[in-house]
């Protein structure tokens, strides 16, 4: 009696269409690596954090405590309000100093480069056969690659400024020289406790370093994809085997 033949599940398709070879080359192996340290900055933004508690009195009450977080376009703190212990609203960062602009390009580029690198990615683990036989494919690759290392080199540069910025402005000594500055305790006797996380940013441009260093190694890696590559291979080769033989030495 012949045997049924056994129906395989569409994960056990899928799975079997992985070309998990490609994570052995170096344009797919790096791809991950730029996917990885993505979801790094992505997570380091999300990690950031800053907190402000105004204490009035006596009697002593707390007058209002205050968050500032990340979102998803904004590190600015130039805006960050809070009421003075007289009830008047006022800003703890008055001198509109421009302190979130160089991480708003920075914060586009985490998730488009996410986007890109796992898009990329998948297409190589499914679909190398028509990315090698498709000569504008590798071109667009090369072209998208080398755009991006130049958007994260500069948008490191300017996120890092921003971040040192932030980072020097919420220093618990900064804070009160600012708290200060602005009468916050409106003439009544307040305590005022800050705190905030300064790891996160750092770690987020070591990130962006690491994205810029990927990057741009990958881009000779693509280039080997390319016809422009291929074409100068055959060239040099056909001008070495055009080269007459060398005659053989002889002792006389």
């Amino acid at each position: 009696m012949p045997i049924a033949p056994t129906q395989s599940s569409p994960m056990d398709r899928v799975y079997r269409r992985i070309d998990f070879e490609q994570l052995k080359m170096p344009i797919g192996f790096i791809r991950l690596l730029e996917a990885v340290f993505c979801l790094i900055v992505f997570a380091s933004f999300h990690g950031w954090q800053f907190d402000l508690e105004i204490k009035c009195g006596p009697p002593i009450k707390i007058n209002e405590t205050k968050k500032a977080t990340y979102e998803f376009h904004s590190l600015d703190i130039s805006g960050y309000g809070v009421h003075r212990c007289n009830d008047s609203k006022t800003e703890v960062f008055p001198f509109k100093d421009d302190y979130g602009s160089g991480a708003d390009f920075f914060s586009y580029l985490i998730p488009l480069s996410l986007f890109l690198t796992t898009g990329m990615l998948l297409f190589y683990l499914f679909s190398y056969g028509v990315y090698a036989s498709d000569d504008r494919l590798p071109i667009l690759d090369l072209t998208v690659t080398a755009l991006l290392a130049v958007f994260w080199m500069f948008g490191t540069l300017f996120f890092s400024i921003s971040a040192r910025r932030i980072e020097e402005a919420t220093k618990p000594e900064n804070v009160n020289a600012s708290l200060t500055a602005i009468d916050i305790c409106g003439g009544k006797k307040c305590e005022v406790t800050s705190y905030s996380v300064y790891a996160t940013l750092a770690i987020a441009s070591l990130a962006g370093v690491g994205l810029f260093i990927l990057f741009t190694g990958n881009i000779w890696y693509i280039y080997k994809e390319t016809p422009y590559f291929r074409n100068r291979q055959s060239r040099r080769n056909l001008h070495h085997n055009n080269l007459p033989a060398a005659e053989p030495y002889t002792l006389e």
